[in-house]
C-alpha cells in the first residue's frame, strides 16, 4: 500500500469519518505486520511524536502557514473535533526511522486546537479587534496639483484634459483609455498610503499593482520612442508588449529598468536596506548609478537583482513567490528578522513598531493572508516564536 493511501486512511480514521470499506482496508494493512500496528499505536502517542520531531511544517488552512518554532506546541494540541475549532495540519518528516517503518514517512497528522475560550491570550491588545487589514485606497495627484481620493471618489470616470480614465472603487482599479488620436498629454501620480493598495492600468495596457506606501508617476498616454514611468515603494508590473517602444522604469537613486514586454516585481522602499528587482517572465536590463559609475545587469526569469547602494548583484534562483506575494494577497516571509517583519506590518496596517532593548535573534518563515486583522497576524507570528505586543496602533518587542 502506498504512503499516500496509508496517510489518507489514517486521517479518515483520526477524523472519525472513515467508511466501512476504508476501515476494512486499514485493518488489512494493520494485520500485515507487527511493525505496522506499532506504528499505528505510536501515531496516537503525543509524547513520542513530540520527542521525535526535528522538522515540522504547520499549515493553518484559514490563515496561512508557519514553518518553524512549533515543536513544543504539539503537546498542547487537542484531538476533540468542533466546528468552532481552528484546523491545523502537522507534517512529521523525520520519525519513521525511529520505528523502523519507512513506508510511514510522510504521514500527515490532522489536529484541532481547543476553542479560543480555552486558550490563553496570545497578544495583549486594547480592544477586541485591533487594527484591521489594509484596503483598496489611493490618491491620484493630477497635473495641476489637485488630489483626488479614490476610495471616496464620486462616479465611475475621471475627466482628463483629453479623454478620461475609468475608476472601479470596489475593486481598486484605475484604468486609462488609449486616446483616439494625438492629444495633449499630462503627467499624473498614483499614491497608496500606509494601509492601502491599488491597481493601475496604463493607456498601453500595462498593469501595475501598488503595495502600501508606494507611488507611480506616469503620463496619461505614451508619446515618443519609449514608455517611461517612475516608481517608489513596492510594485508588481505586467508590461504590455510593444517592441517599438521599450518600457523604462525609473527607481530612486538614479536606477533604471528597461523592458520590452515582461512581468517583474520591484521593492525600493526608502526604509529597506536594499532595492530588489525580481523577474517573473521575459527579460529586463537593470541599470544602477553606484559611486558615479553606471552598472548594468540583464535578468532572466527567476532571477533577482540586489542593489545595496554600493554594489549590484544577481541571485540566479530567487524566491519569485516571495517577491510577488503582495500582489496575490499574501505576506511571505523567508527567514525574516523582527525588524523586517515589522516594516511590512507597519506599511499594511498603518501602525508603528517600537523595539526596546536587545531584539531576540529569532527569524520567521511563512505565508499569511493580508486580509487578516493585525491581531490574527500577530497570533500567527507568536505561533512561530516571534512575539509582538499590541497596544492601540503600536506594536512593540
Amino acid at each position: 500500500m502506498s504512503t499516500d493511501r496509508i496517510t489518507y486512511l489514517w486521517m479518515k480514521h483520526f477524523q472519525g469519518d472513515i467508511s466501512a470499506a476504508e476501515k476494512a482496508e486499514l485493518s488489512d494493512w494493520l494485520n500485515e505486520s507487527a511493525s505496522n500496528r506499532e506504528a499505528f499505536n505510536l501515531l496516537h502517542d503525543k509524547a513520542f511524536i513530540t520527542s521525535q520531531v526535528d522538522d515540522l511544517k504547520v499549515i493553518n488552512e484559514r490563515k496561512g502557514f508557519v514553518e518553524q518554532g512549533i515543536k513544543q506546541r504539539i503537546a498542547d494540541l487537542a484531538t476533540e473535533s468542533s466546528s468552532l475549532h481552528r484546523s491545523f495540519v502537522v507534517s512529521i518528516f523525520r520519525w519513521a526511522s525511529a520505528i523502523g517503518v519507512a513506508a510511514i514517512l510522510g504521514f500527515v497528522f490532522y489536529y484541532v486546537f481547543k476553542s479560543p475560550a480555552e486558550q490563553p491570550a496570545i497578544v495583549q491588545t486594547t480592544d477586541s479587534i485591533g487594527p484591521l487589514a489594509g484596503t483598496n485606497k489611493a490618491v491620484l495627484v493630477m497635473a495641476d496639483g489637485r488630489r483626488l481620493v479614490l476610495d471616496s471618489a464620486a462616479g465611475k470616470a475621471i475627466p482628463l484634459k483629453q479623454g478620461e480614465a475609468s475608476l472601479d472603487v470596489a475593486e481598486g482599479v484605475l484604468a486609462y483609455k488609449r486616446p483616439a488620436g494625438v492629444l495633449a498629454n499630462e503627467m499624473q501620480e498614483l499614491q497608496t498610503p500606509a494601509g492601502g493598495q491599488y491597481r493601475l492600468v496604463l493607456s498601453d495596457g500595462t498593469v501595475i499593482w501598488l503595495n502600501a506606501g508606494s507611488s507611480v508617476s506616469y503620463p496619461t498616454y505614451f508619446t515618443g520612442s519609449t514608455r517611461s514611468i517612475g516608481v517608489k515603494g513596492e510594485v508588481y508590473i505586467e508590461v504590455a508588449r510593444d517592441a517599438s517602444k521599450p518600457f523604462i522604469v525609473e527607481v530612486p537613486d538614479g536606477g533604471k529598468i528597461e523592458v520590452l514586454g515582461t512581468k517583474f516585481a520591484i521593492n525600493c522602499y526608502d526604509n529597506e536596506p536594499v532595492q530588489k528587482t525580481t523577474l517573473v517572465e521575459g527579460s529586463i536590463r537593470i541599470q544602477a548609478d553606484l559611486n558615479k559609475k553606471i552598472i548594468t545587469h540583464t535578468l532572466h526569469p527567476g532571477q533577482q537583482s540586489i542593489n545595496n547602494h554600493s554594489t549590484l548583484s544577481v541571485i540566479k534562483e530567487a524566491n519569485v513567490e516571495e517577491a510577488t506575494a503582495f500582489a496575490r494577497g499574501f505576506f511571505y516571509f523567508s527567514n525574516a528578522d523582527a525588524r523586517a517583519v515589522a516594516r511590512q506590518l507597519e506599511r499594511w496596517y498603518n501602525i508603528k513598531a517600537e523595539f526596546k532593548g536587545a531584539i531576540p535573534p529569532v527569524t520567521f518563515s511563512g505565508k499569511m493572508e493580508r486580509s487578516l486583522s493585525l491581531k490574527d497576524a500577530l497570533e500567527i507570528l507568536k505561533f512561530g516564536n516571534m512575539e509582538f505586543v499590541l497596544n492601540g496602533n503600536k506594536i512593540s518587542m
